[in-house]
């Protein structure tokens, strides 16, 4: 949606020239202390390179974003504020710093930074009196980067910003000091450098160019200046003595104004073309006063003048005038004549002038709106400023109706014509209180009035035809209030009435036939009141009234059909009160209603499309439409206007500059010929606008960040180009965390119109979209680094995708930083120590108690396995002794000896080596092959990989098993028995396989006594007991010890013992 304002030109007329002369007033917009400035005195303003506007009042240097002042003020306890309040001059130099001029003299520096003044002041000679360079007048800079600063009291210095020096010396611009140092006031008025780096000094004296050569900065010898003086007896030279501005056009052209005249230097022949007041010339230029000039994007040029400003048109042919004029809000402020003083234009086109009665602006994209209104002074000026209607005849005439008779405007004249009523004369107006106008397809001209009476003028000899009224044609039965005129393609006029109907006027028939409303007649008019009347293509007649409904009349008929609103019908009329009906180009009709938008009625199709407020329109309470040569649609309403474009489906909206909220009602009334629209404001004349003038504003403004508040406390911005990338950065403790963003987008343009959009990375997940706010303010922020970004847009919203961004870091509480986590985790990590050694040397007590109570029961187990192997030997020696076999006797008991030595020195041992293990099982082998007389062999096969010598086991592990398969496995065999013994490592574990050929486990049980299996069991428990213990689990998980029944063909063919042994390779383990 395009949205701008419109400006008001105040057509007046000069006393003797009636007509003649134009004051064009372009909508002025005033700043003064009303919208924050600390005085009205504006000495001098300048945006800077960000795009602010700074002025220099009599009471501190302002600050300016589009919404409200900042001011700067000298204060007597801050040695860095601003040396004082009254500010004469501005400059920012190519470093983007600005410099202050005051009253106080020296020069001053603003740190944007810290927001604080640094001041610097020439020497003061001993001898001197005066103070040097008081009241700094013009500031500029040469193509070196020195400053040259000039006075009031006309010295001109050179200083260096770099070093805070001066030149020790005043430059000479041909004055000459008095005698006591005191010189004549001879003001330097302006320092302006131009496109060519040349410096341009214009005083009381002249103009001078600034001519410098190689050399020290501050030698006397490297200035030179060139005098451009005037000269009575040259009339190529300059014209006046004062200078009191220089400026550079778009062509290089350089213009200089002085007191008596506007000059334009010739550089090529060197020589000036002068612009002088012509008092016969309306259109010449007014006079020069101790103003400036400015070019603004049109070219057109702005010259501060004598009794206001001038404009000069990009030809350099004609001047136009700005002045103050009582009453007109939009005109330049009051006071501002000879009290002008700067004229700048903004990045966006828009022109500003300084002055003693505030700021004016100017705004480059508003519409230009030209006002008519009655002039108590002038009988040439519009008869009222109440206007009830108005129209532009064939020849270009405007007629315009009053509440004080019917005017004509003769626009090469400038005059207004007045027609009133005249008792005395019977062909004049029948009545003063005139209502609306139209013009016939014969060229004549209809005037109807609110007391009922309708008139026909001829236009050649100003005489009045009465045909409705006390002496017309036709009388008012109804004593009705007419309010509107139309007239249809076939020549009937058709009258609306307040409170009674309308009629229809064939006069060339001399018919008059009036409709009228029959509450007991639904089938005809709907209402009283007739707000609009319009003919369609297919020439109907609609009639728009207050209430009821819309009626559309057949005048072959008479008939009517009602469109009435009804609710939830989107093909249907959005309102019963319409206001106003045009037919368009393609013959559509339009229907302006009362809160019901706008609506378009599609002839061919028979339907309504509404537009409102959803879509963009202003207003949805419409009053007028008019459209224009393009096919737009300028609609009235009660905030301004609106425009809509078919075309594009899209509405523009405007409203009035300086208008007050009570007074932006819009009602269009007539187009020209020439494309120009005219409308009323209010009881405020006649208005005239161009919809060609139309221009958007095309200016991306700049975002910044006005403002930082910590607890609504305003905090300077501190910027760091380095680790913090150039961002403004602010660091917080952690208790700081209620702050405050303002931001503004620097458009000056309805700036109320701006929008926004912010986001705090790491807080806001989203862009917070903002209008009428400006403010973004966040709390109980966490401890982290956060980044601010704002990004904004102009009145049309055009977009700054780029923003602004602010760097903000919250640092945490002492307990929370980076020290304090460390001690925390050296903390953790030396209790989780002692935690640790503590709870190893629990385990390390805990497993060395288990380790004494496992060798507490293993020797328990080798005390009851000792015992019983011990028996099982004495018995079998018996046997021997019992048989009388005193041989096998003699060398069992050598066996037995040898074996029972070994028992014994190895039973104190949990540990014996493998080779010791074998050598007690060989022994046992031996003495059972001689008890049972060579009934079985044995065979003992050993990887060779296994070093038995280095492998230590708990003993006697083997002979339990080796027993049982003898005793109970080869004792009931038939034949030889075998018993393999085969060891192998897996894995770490000792692998023992015990493998006999006998009788199979299931027989020996049914063989042997109930006594024998019990020593059996008793013998494997003990050894399955120990292996637990050597392997450090629970009993019922061990899988240490498998017995396995060996079968063949399905009969028991032996038994097969696997035992798994952890090892050790040292026999203290």
């Amino acid at each position: 949606m395009f949205s701008t304002r419109i400006a008001i030109l105040t057509l007046g007329i000069l006393a003797g020239r009636s007509g003649l002369a134009q004051h064009a007033q372009e909508g002025f917009e005033h700043l003064t202390m009303e919208q924050g400035l600390q005085s009205n005195s504006v000495l001098d303003i300048l945006f800077d390179r960000t795009g602010y506007l700074w002025a220099a009042t009599g009471n501190g240097l302002a600050r300016y974003d589009g919404y409200r002042f900042v001011t700067y003020k000298f204060d007597p306890r801050d040695s860095l504020s601003l040396n004082q309040n009254l500010v004469f001059s501005l400059f920012e130099d190519d470093k983007g710093i600005l410099w202050v001029g005051t009253v106080e003299g020296g020069i001053t520096k603003f740190d944007r930074n810290s927001e604080k003044f640094i001041s610097y002041r020439a020497p003061q000679p001993a001898h001197r009196y005066e103070t040097v360079l008081r009241a700094i007048s013009a500031i500029n800079q040469d193509r070196e980067g020195m400053l040259w600063i000039g006075s009031f009291s006309g010295e001109l210095r050179r200083f260096d910003g770099r070093t805070g020096q001066f030149s020790s010396f005043d430059y000479d611009l041909g004055y000459r000091p008095r005698q006591d140092d005191l010189r004549s006031f001879d003001r330097i008025n302006c320092i302006y450098k131009d496109s060519h780096d040349d410096i341009w000094i214009g005083n009381r004296s002249g103009l001078h160019k600034l001519v410098l050569t190689p050399g020290s900065p501050f030698d006397p010898q490297t200035a030179h200046f060139s005098h451009y003086l005037n000269d009575a007896a040259d009339s190529n030279s300059l014209m006046g003595t004062e200078v009191s501005s220089v400026f550079e056009d778009h062509n290089g052209d350089l213009w200089i104004s002085t007191d008596s005249a506007l000059n334009l230097l010739d550089r090529k022949k060197d020589r000036f073309i002068h612009y002088r007041h012509d008092p016969g010339n309306p259109n010449s230029f007014s006079g020069s006063w101790l103003g400036n000039m400015a070019e603004d994007f049109d070219h057109y040029l702005w010259i501060a003048t004598n009794s206001g400003v001038d404009r000069l048109d990009p030809q350099r042919r004609r001047f136009e005038h700005f002045r103050h004029i009582d009453g007109d809000v939009s005109s330049l402020a009051e006071g501002g004549k000879q009290d002008l003083h700067k004229i700048v234009v903004d990045k966006s086109g828009n022109v500003w002038i300084s002055s003693s009665a505030g700021i004016n602006k100017q705004d480059h994209n508003l519409i230009t709106a030209v006002r008519y209104k009655h002039n108590e002074r002038d009988p040439h000026s519009l008869g009222d400023d109440v206007v009830f209607s108005a129209i532009e005849d064939r020849n270009g005439i405007l007629w315009a109706t009053t509440m004080k008779g019917l005017d004509a405007f003769d626009r090469r004249s400038g005059r207004w014509r007045h027609y009133r009523h005249d008792p005395a004369d019977p062909a004049s107006l029948s009545n003063d209180l005139t209502a609306a106008v139209l013009q016939d397809n014969e060229g004549m001209i209809w005037v109807c009035s609110w007391m009922g009476t309708l008139d026909r003028l001829d236009v050649r000899t100003g005489k009045f035809t009465h045909f409705i009224g006390a002496h017309g044609k036709f009388e008012n039965p109804h004593r009705a209030f007419y309010n509107l005129l139309y007239q249809d393609h076939n020549g009937v006029i058709w009258i609306g009435e307040s409170s009674s109907g309308v009629n229809a006027l064939d006069y060339k028939k001399g018919t008059l036939q009036h409709y009228g409303h029959d509450p007991a007649d639904p089938e005809g008019m709907s209402d009283y009141q007739a707000n609009c009347i319009c003919e369609d293509s297919q020439g109907y007649i609609w009639i728009g009234h207050g209430s009821v409904a819309t009626d559309r009349l057949d005048p072959r008929t008479g008939r009517f059909e009602h469109y009435r609103y009804r609710f939830g019908d989107s093909s249907g009329i959005s309102s019963n009160y319409v206001n106003t009906i045009v037919n368009d180009k393609k013959g559509d009709l339009w229907l302006g209603t009362l809160a019901g938008g706008l609506c378009c009625y599609e002839v061919s199709k028979g339907k309504f499309t509404t537009y409102t407020e959803k879509d963009g329109l202003l207003d949805n309470n419409i009053n007028s439409i008019v459209e224009d040569n393009e096919g737009n649609l300028w609609l009235g309403t009660g905030k301004g206007i609106s425009r809509w474009s078919p075309a594009r489906r899209q509405f523009s909206n405007f409203d009035f500059t300086n208008s007050p909220r009570s007074d932006r009602t819009v009602t269009f009334l007539c187009k020209a010929k020439n494309g120009m629209l005219f409308f009323k404001s209010g009881d405020n004349g006649l208005m005239e606008m161009d919809p060609a003038l139309l221009r958007p504003n095309n200016y991306i403004p700049p975002v910044v960040i006005t403002t930082f508040k910590l607890f609504n406390k305003r905090v300077p911005v501190h910027s760091s180009d380095g680790e913090n990338g150039g961002l403004p950065t602010f660091e917080l403790a952690h208790n700081q965390n209620f702050f405050s963003f303002e931001f503004s987008a620097l458009n000056y343009t309805d700036a109320g119109k701006n929008q926004y959009a912010y986001k705090l990375e790491g807080v806001d997940k989203n862009w917070v979209y903002s209008i009428n706010s400006r403010w973004a303010e966040y709390t109980d922020v966490s401890p982290g680094t956060y980044i601010f970004r704002v990004r904004g847009s102009n009145n049309e919203g055009l977009w700054n995708n780029e923003g602004a961004a602010m760097k903000l870091i919250v640092r945490p509480p002492w307990w929370r930083t980076w020290w304090a986590w460390s001690l925390y985790i050296l903390s953790i990590g030396v209790i989780l120590w002692i935690i640790e050694r503590r709870r190893r040397g629990w385990l390390i007590e805990k497993i060395q108690q288990r380790n004494f109570a496992r060798e507490l029961e293993m020797q328990v187990l080798r005390a009851q396995m000792n015992p019983h192997f011990i028996f099982n030997s004495l018995t079998s020696i018996n046997k021997f002794v019992l048989k009388n076999e005193t041989d096998a006797a003699s060398n069992y008991l050598t066996k037995f000896s040898r074996l029972i030595r070994m028992v014994l020195t190895n039973s104190k041992k949990s540990l014996i080596s493998l080779s010791d293990e074998l050598e007690m099982l060989r022994l046992y082998l031996e003495m059972e092959k001689l008890r049972f007389k060579e009934a079985f062999i044995y065979c003992l096969d050993m990887d060779g990989t296994i070093d038995a010598e280095s492998i230590f086991i708990p003993p006697l592990l083997f002979q339990p098993f080796v027993e049982n398969a003898i005793w109970h496995g080869l004792m009931h065999k038939e034949g030889q028995g075998r018993i393999d013994i085969g060891l192998r490592m897996d894995n770490g574990i000792l692998v023992c396989t015990i493998r006999d050929n006998g009788v199979g486990r299931s027989f020996a049980k049914a063989s042997t006594s109930k006594s024998a299996q019990k020593q059996k069991s008793m013998g494997i428990d003990i050894t399955r007991q120990r292996l637990t213990l050597i392997d450090g689990r629970m009993e019922d998980e061990a899988d240490n010890l498998y017995i396995e029944d060996l079968y063949l063909d399905g009969i028991p063919a032996g038994t097969q013992v696997t035992l798994k042994i952890r090892i050790a390779e040292d026999e203290n383990l």
